[in-house]
């Protein structure tokens, strides 16, 4: 790569574009992994890393229905490069167990708010995992005001689908 001599520099989804070089690209898809196996709090890290999808493998093998809280609304905006109100990404979390019980998604009532929307369960399938699409939307980064939108769209089972 060369210097920078005097070329216009922006910033295009998180990542620096300088005119005329090569800028890597940001992640689209990210993966990530929670081994609680009881009610955990979920950090900005399990439910974000792609500006396009996420995918939460929920892997503690919980025998019974368990509830994941959603970080705060501060955090993940945090860790949103450049975010915006109408930053949008779809997140899929797998339920992994041996019984027929459900995680539940739970709002964080630190920083920030949250609305939830639509069925916010997930489902712990036997024999492969169950899971749920959801399509997570900020809507205000002012101080103060700070606020994000999870909607669920669609469940399935990952056996099956395959």
């Amino acid at each position: 790569m060369t210097a920078n001599s005097g070329a216009s520099v922006a910033t295009v989804a998180g990542v620096p574009w300088v005119e005329g070089e090569y800028q890597a690209a940001p992640v689209q898809q990210q993966y990530s992994v929670n081994a609680g196996a009881t009610s955990l709090t979920l950090v900005a890290a399990d439910i974000y890393g792609g500006s396009v999808e996420h995918i939460l493998n929920l892997t503690g093998a919980p025998t019974a229905a368990q509830n994941a809280t959603l970080p705060t609304v501060a955090a993940l905006i945090a860790a949103i490069p450049d975010c915006a109100a109408g930053n949008s990404y779809k997140l899929r979390i797998y339920g992994n167990g041996t019984s027929s019980g459900v995680w539940t998604v739970l709002t964080n009532a630190g920083s920030g708010t949250w609305t939830l929307t639509g069925t916010m369960t997930i489902p712990i399938v036997s024999g492969g995992p169950g899971f749920r699409d959801f399509f997570v939307t900020i809507t205000n980064v002012t101080a103060g005001s700070l606020a994000a939108t999870i909607l669920s769209v669609g469940t399935g089972n990952a056996s099956a689908a395959l």
